[in-house]
């Protein structure tokens, strides 16, 4: 870890007299703590984060999903693209607003589809140069890769993709519950 914070760009803030030290990594400027607990979860997907673990919270949404299908609508990325159209009306009608036949015969669903896609918000001038602050700055482009599914495998080694393939099998086993 000591060799990896060496390479990356820091900041020692003045205004704590120099007691904390903030490195970039990946667009994020993060304390060493933090950066830590991020490395280690990218390499044993068992971290300890303070969001509580990926699988907790799909389930989470997933089990809210089947038993309060009125008020919890989970829409996975994957379908969204698959099946625009169709996904797009079931959130207009799920959100109370669904389209009207004569909105359908005049297009509104596929301009929507089209307002929202990928190819258009990754070209608004927003999403290439604003920046999002919350407890760190983030520059808004980081949200946009390539859009294409599955794209996350490019991220990792073979290994780290056989313990993600065999950690979610395990934690979504028998949940009815599947992601691609």
């Amino acid at each position: 870890m000591e060799e990896i914070l060496k390479t990356l760009p820091q900041h020692t803030c003045s205004w704590l007299k120099g007691k904390i030290t903030y490195y970039k990594c990946e667009n994020f400027w993060a304390d060493e703590q933090t950066l830590k607990k991020g490395f280690m979860a990218q390499q044993s997907f068992e971290a300890d984060l303070s969001s509580g673990p990926y699988w907790d919270h799909i389930l989470g949404y997933w089990k809210a999903s089947i038993e309060r299908p009125h008020r919890v609508l989970l829409l996975k990325y994957e379908d969204l693209k698959m099946e625009p159209t169709s996904n797009v009306k079931r959130l207009a009608e799920f959100i109370g607003y669904p389209f009207s036949i004569d909105e359908e015969k005049e297009g509104v669903v596929d301009k929507i589809i089209n307002l929202c896609s990928f190819e258009n918000l990754s070209k608004l001038e927003v999403n290439k140069t604003g920046k999002m602050q919350d407890v760190y700055v983030v520059e808004n482009r980081i949200f946009f890769r390539k859009a294409k599914d599955g794209d996350w495998k490019n991220y990792f080694t073979d290994e780290m993709k056989e313990k993600i393939d065999k950690l979610m099998d395990e934690k979504l086993s028998g949940t009815g519950l599947v992601l691609k």
